[in-house]
């Protein structure tokens, strides 16, 4: 799968998370720019998962559906991580 197909089916993300991801698609001609962007977007999706756990902790009644989502992050975190490694391995500028 393209990246642009990746950050198409990350409809669910949140909205300054997608931005960044795109914002950095656009740049991807800059090797170092586009790594920024997807360090931005990774970050993003840390920051998240804190907001997930803090709320899953104030309001357990919530906790199955915000678990869910704090696994998803985590899962976009790591893919995130992986196609870092894949740029800065194999990106040609």
């Amino acid at each position: 799968m393209n990246y642009m197909n990746w950050v198409a089916n990350c409809d669910d993300l949140q909205t300054p998370l997608s931005q960044i991801l795109l914002e950095g698609y656009g740049r991807n001609n800059y090797k170092g720019d586009f790594i920024r962007f997807l360090t931005y977007s990774q970050a993003s999706c840390d920051e998240t998962v804190c907001h997930l756990s803090k709320i899953n902790r104030l309001y357990p009644e919530l906790s199955l559906s915000f678990k869910e989502k704090t696994e998803q992050y985590k899962l976009l975190e790591g893919k995130i991580n992986n196609f870092i490694k894949y740029v800065q391995l194999n990106w040609r500028t």
